[in-house]
């Protein structure tokens, strides 16, 4: 994956130069959920197994390794979910199961779009409880509308249970 370099403001008083590499544009309130959840789901850091409910392929629902990453996975799948069957099932099931995600994609954004839903404020203000999004979309949603706001790495959805009634 190609990274790209972001200069970090840094007062000239300090005679330093700082840059700090991100792996993905910094959001704002105004990104587009088209370009946010796209770009997202390029980074395999972003994908976690557990993201692959049993409908994606699995026959049962693996019992071990679900929070690695898929980059994680695919780097050292034997490390990563130690159980021999289970990591089979996984690989056998990979191209189905990142082509679904693929298609929740399609559907997410059609229906973000349908209601007007363009941007990661529309989404903050009625997009949340107005569109039903597959799980990995909305993580992906709050998590860049979070940044957005300068509060990198918090999840919205601290308070299990948030209502969602407009």
């Amino acid at each position: 994956m190609l990274k790209e370099a972001y200069a970090v403001a840094v007062p000239e008083s300090l005679g330093l130069t700082r840059v700090r590499t991100a792996s993905h544009p910094p959001w704002t309130t105004s990104s587009t959920v088209d370009n946010v959840l796209l770009h997202e789901l390029k980074d395999k850091r972003r994908i976690h197994l557990y993201h692959f409910p049993l409908d994606y392929g699995w026959d049962s629902p693996p019992s071990v390794g679900l929070e690695v990453t898929l980059g994680a996975f695919l780097r050292d799948p034997r490390d990563t979910v130690v159980e021999e069957p289970v990591r089979q099932q996984i690989l056998q099931h990979m191209p189905g199961m990142l082509s679904r995600l693929y298609g929740d994609l399609g559907l997410d954004l059609r229906n973000l779009l349908a209601r007007g839903i363009r941007t990661l404020e529309d989404w903050a203000h009625h997009g949340w409880y107005m569109v039903d999004l597959s799980a990995l979309s909305e993580v992906i949603l709050e998590q860049a509308f979070l940044e957005a706001l300068g509060q990198p790495e918090r999840m919205l959805l601290e308070e299990e249970g948030r209502d969602r009634s407009p």
